[in-house]
C-alpha cells in the first residue's frame, strides 16, 4: 500500500481548481479541460469532487470535463438548505459562471437524483445524462430499513480520525479494499479531511450538515418520468465489497446484500426501465464505492459507446483496453461477439427441459410430461429405459421414476437420473439412479431421504470426485451425497446465498412461484471447476456465489464457519439454466432478455449470444465437439397460460462455445 505523508503531499491530477459564486454560495470545481461539449461530474453524498480523478482524463479528447463540490461538501460553502431543488440551482449557476449553455451530465450516487432534477427541469440545459450507480430511490423506506442493520462503519469511527494514515486506511479497508494503489484516492481522501495541528483529523464536514445531507437523501424522491434527455444507467454488482478482505466481516456484507441491498437494486432497475424506456441498462463489476477505479475500463468504455454512437472508435481510450459490450435488452436476431450462430438441434412434439449427450453422441431429455425420461432415437422420442421405469402408477416405486427432474452423463459415463418424487404418492422418498447405457438398465440407485427436510425439492446436481453436490430448491441448501458411503449431509442450509429473496423476470412479467413453491426457487443452478476446486451456485433468480470445494467437503467444518469462505461472484438475475466449460466460462440463460449470458473466470458477465427461439433456455450441455445444447421449455409459456402462448413447434437449440466441455 502507497501511504504519503502529508509534508510530501502534492496534488499532482492534471486538473486545475477554482470556485465560482453561484446561488448565493461559494462552489469549489475542479476542470480538467479538454476539447469539445461539457461534461460535469457531480458526486455522492458525504464525498468531494476528487472521487473522478481517475475517470474524468478518459474524456478530455472529446469533453471539457469538470467535477464540483456539491454545497456541504468538499470546499463549497456549507450552507442549507440542501435538497435537490437547491443543488439543481447551484447547478444552473455553476454552469452560466463557467459559461457552460448545455452540457452532458453523470451523477455518482446521490449525483443520480441531481441529474434527474436537471434533466427534467431544465431540459434545454441537458445534452444526456449517465447515472453512474446513481439510478436508485434513495428516498424509499426500503434503504432506510437496510441502513438500519448496515454491517459496517458508515460513518469513519473515532480510532480512525487519529490520524491521516488511519483515516486513510479506514477508507481502504471499508470502501476501497480492491483498490491495491491508495494514490489514486489520495486527493479524494484529503478533500474528506482536515489536518489538525496535532496531526489528527477531523471531517471537513460538521456533524450537524452531515445529517442534514443523509436528511434529503433519505427524502427527495427522483422523478424520471419527466426525463427527455438519453440516459445510460450503470450499476455496480454490489453495494459493499463481498469479495476482498477478513471472510468474517465478508460474510456479514454477503448477508445484509442479499437481503436488503439484492432486492433494492432489482426494484430500482425495474423501475427505471419502467419509467425511462429509452435508458441503456449496463452492469459492471465492483462495489457502489470503487467501481470506478476497479471497473475503470468497463464504465469508459460503456460511457464512450453511449456518447459516441454506434462508431465507438471515435470516442477510443488509449490508455485503457476496451470492455465488451454492455448487456442489451431483447435480441431480434442471433447476435454475438464473433457471430455465433444458434441452430435449431431437434423440433419436439413436447417441451424438454433438461438434455445431455454421450460422448457416442447419444441424446437423452427429460420432458415436461409423461413418460419424462427419453431418448432421441432416429427423429423420435422413445421412454427410456423403458416404459415401466415411466410409469408413475407402477406398484413398485422404487423400480420407476416418479418425478425425474434433472439429468447428465457422469464421469463415469453412467446416465444419473435425480427423481424428486411426488408429495402424496407413496415412492419411498426421493432417489438418485445411474442407468448402464450400454446395457441399458439401472445399475445403481441411492436414496436421498437423508438429506431432505419437509418441503425439501431437489433440483440440479455436479459431481466432484466421490461427492455429489445437489441444489434443495424447496430449503435453500447443497446436500452433499457420498457414493461409496451413501452418507448425506446438508450445506450452507439456509445460508443467505442459497435463499431466493428476487422475483423471477421471465419475458418482462414476474412469474408465478413454481413446483407447488411459496416463493422463488432457492439455490437451483450449480457448476463445479474443471479442476475441482471451485463450487459455483445461485437461487434462481442469482446472484452467483462461489465457495471453495473443500469446504464443502470437510464434515468436520460447521455450517457457520463454512458460510464464512462464501463468496460474491456475478450478480446474475433470473437464470433457466448453466453449464461450465473447460476455461471456468459459465454459460447462463437469460429467459428475461431472451439471450445467453457468459460469465468468465474474472465473474465479468458479457452476452454471447440472443435469439428469439431461446425460451426460457433450461438445464444445457456442452458436448465433446464444444456445441452447447439448449432446450427452450418455454416454462412459462407452458404451465402458466396467459398472452404468450408457446411457440411451436418446440425446439432444443445448439451453437458453438469454441471450448472443451466439464463433465461433473
Amino acid at each position: 500500500m502507497k501511504t504519503q505523508s502529508s509534508a510530501a503531499w502534492s496534488d499532482t491530477a492534471a486538473h486545475n481548481s477554482g470556485f465560482v459564486t453561484a446561488n448565493g454560495i461559494r462552489l469549489h470545481y475542479l476542470d480538467w479541460g479538454g476539447l469539445g461539449p461539457a461534461l460535469i461530474l457531480i458526486h455522492g453524498g458525504l464525498d468531494n469532487a476528487h472521487v473522478f480523478d481517475d475517470l474524468a482524463p478518459a474524456f478530455t479528447d472529446h469533453f471539457r470535463v469538470i467535477a464540483y463540490d456539491l454545497r456541504g461538501h468538499g470546499r463549497s460553502d456549507a450552507k442549507g438548505p440542501f435538497d435537490t431543488t437547491t443543488r439543481t440551482k447551484d447547478l444552473c449557476g455553476l454552469m452560466d459562471r463557467l459559461g457552460i449553455n448545455k452540457a452532458h451530465l453523470a451523477g455518482w450516487s446521490l449525483g443520480g437524483n441531481d441529474i434527474t432534477a436537471m434533466a427534467s427541469t431544465h431540459p434545454e440545459r441537458v445534452d444526456s445524462i449517465v447515472y453512474l450507480e446513481g439510478a436508485y430511490d434513495w428516498g424509499g423506506p426500503a434503504l432506510a430499513n437496510a441502513f438500519k442493520s448496515l454491517p459496517i462503519d458508515f460513518l469513519a469511527p473515532a480510532t480512525a480520525m487519529s490520524s491521516l494514515d488511519a483515516y486513510r486506511e479506514y477508507q481502504k479497508s471499508v470502501w476501497f479494499p480492491a483498490v491495491s494503489d491508495t494514490s489514486r484516492f489520495e486527493p479524494y481522501v484529503r478533500d474528506l479531511v482536515v489536518i489538525q495541528s496535532d496531526k489528527t483529523v477531523r471531517s471537513r464536514m460538521t456533524d450537524s450538515v452531515a445529517q442534514e445531507v443523509l436528511s434529503t437523501v433519505l427524502t427527495d424522491r427522483p422523478h424520471y418520468t419527466e426525463v427527455r434527455s438519453p440516459a445510460l444507467a450503470i450499476y455496480a454488482e454490489t453495494f459493499l465489497d463481498v469479495r476482498n478482505g477478513n471472510p468474517t466481516q465478508l460474510a456479514k456484507n454477503l448477508d445484509w446484500e442479499q437481503k436488503h441491498m439484492a432486492p433494492f437494486r432489482a426494484a430500482a432497475i425495474e423501475r427505471v426501465r419502467r419509467e425511462l424506456p429509452s435508458v441503456e441498462i449496463v452492469k459492471v463489476p465492483g462495489t457502489h464505492k470503487d467501481f470506478v477505479f476497479t471497473s475503470r475500463e468497463h464504465v469508459v468504455s460503456a460511457m464512450q459507446r453511449f456518447f459516441g454512437g454506434t462508431d465507438s472508435s471515435l470516442l477510443a481510450d488509449p490508455g485503457h483496453a476496451a470492455a465488451d459490450p454492455p448487456v442489451a435488452g431483447k435480441a431480434t436476431a442471433s447476435t454475438a461477439v464473433g457471430k455465433p450462430e444458434v441452430a435449431s438441434a431437434l423440433t419436439l412434439p413436447r417441451p424438454a427441459h433438461d438434455i445431455t449427450v454421450s460422448k457416442d453422441g447419444r441424446i437423452f431429455m427429460i420432458m415436461v410430461d409423461a413418460p419424462a425420461l427419453v431418448e432421441w432415437v432416429n427423429g423420435e422420442l422413445r421412454a427410456y429405459p423403458d416404459t415401466a421405469w415411466n410409469d408413475v402408477k407402477a406398484p413398485n416405486h422404487n423400480h420407476a421414476l416418479v418425478w425425474p427432474f434433472s439429468l447428465r452423463i457422469g464421469p463415469d459415463g453412467l446416465l444419473w437420473v435425480v427423481d424428486t418424487g411426488q408429495p402424496g404418492v407413496d415412492h419411498g422418498g426421493p432417489k438418485f439412479v445411474a442407468f448402464d447405457l450400454e446395457a441399458n438398465a439401472p445399475v445403481r440407485s441411492y436414496p436421498l431421504s437423508a438429506g431432505a427436510l419437509t418441503g425439501s425439492l431437489y433440483d440440479d446436481f455436479r459431481f466432484n470426485g466421490r461427492n455429489v453436490y445437489f441444489t434443495d430448491i424447496g430449503h435453500g441448501a447443497i446436500v452433499v451425497l457420498n457414493l461409496d458411503t451413501g452418507a448425506m449431509r446438508r450445506t450452507l442450509d439456509g445460508h443467505p446465498s442459497t435463499k431466493g429473496t428476487r422475483p423471477m423476470i421471465v419475458e418482462g412479467k414476474e412469474l408465478p412461484p413454481l413446483f407447488g413453491l411459496a416463493r422463488t426457487p432457492d439455490v437451483d443452478m450449480l457448476e463445479v471447476s474443471a479442476d475441482g476446486r471451485w463450487l459455483y451456485y445461485q437461487p434462481a433468480a442469482g446472484p452467483m456465489s462461489r465457495i471453495e470445494t473443500r469446504w464443502i467437503d470437510d464434515p468436520k467444518v460447521s455450517d457457520t464457519e463454512r458460510g464464512k469462505y462464501v463468496q460474491f461472484w456475478a450478480d446474475t438475475q433470473s437464470t433457466g439454466g448453466t453449464a461450465i466449460d473447460a476455461e471456468g466460462n459459465i454459460y447462463a440463460s437469460d429467459p428475461d432478455k431472451v439471450q445467453l449470458l457468459k460469465i468468465d473466470p474474472t465473474g465479468k458477465i458479457s452476452p454471447f449470444v440472443a435469439d428469439p427461439r431461446m425460451l426460457f433456455v433450461d438445464e444445457m450441455w456442452i458436448d465433446e465437439k464444444g456445441f452447447l445444447w439448449m432446450p427452450a421449455v418455454q416454462l412459462n409459456r407452458v404451465l402458466f397460460k396467459g398472452e404468450l402462448p408457446p411457440q411451436l413447434p418446440y425446439q432444443v437449440l445448439k451453437v458453438q462455445t469454441g471450448q472443451k466441455p466439464v463433465h461433473r
